[in-house]
């Protein structure tokens, strides 16, 4: 996974709040992010042209960097992007 440039991080740190109660991403104004599903079924979400993947962006609100391993969902549940549902396991193979 390609590291997110500095500004990306800080914005996802000031503009969005993850509610782990409802496993939901939100907008500093208190809207909630528009979610979709991947082929894989994956939660993604757009920032202009830009497609990030849920659960790596809740990794890094919850644990404060970002993750440079892969995440899978200890339940097998794509959908639940919880933090102790996620969890690292390997590096990412660079071809």
């Amino acid at each position: 996974m390609k590291p997110w440039h500095e500004d990306v991080r800080r914005y996802f740190t000031e503009q969005l709040t993850y509610d782990e109660s409802s496993d939901s991403l939100c907008w500093s104004d208190g809207e909630s992010v528009t979610i979709n599903t991947d082929d894989y079924g994956n939660k993604t979400f757009n920032i202009g042209r830009y497609t990030f993947c849920v659960k790596y962006v809740v990794w890094f609100l919850y644990h404060g960097y970002q993750s440079n391993k892969q995440i899978i969902h200890r339940n097998g549940n794509r959908a639940d992007t919880r933090p102790k549902n996620l969890m690292q396991v390997r590096d990412f193979k660079r071809n």
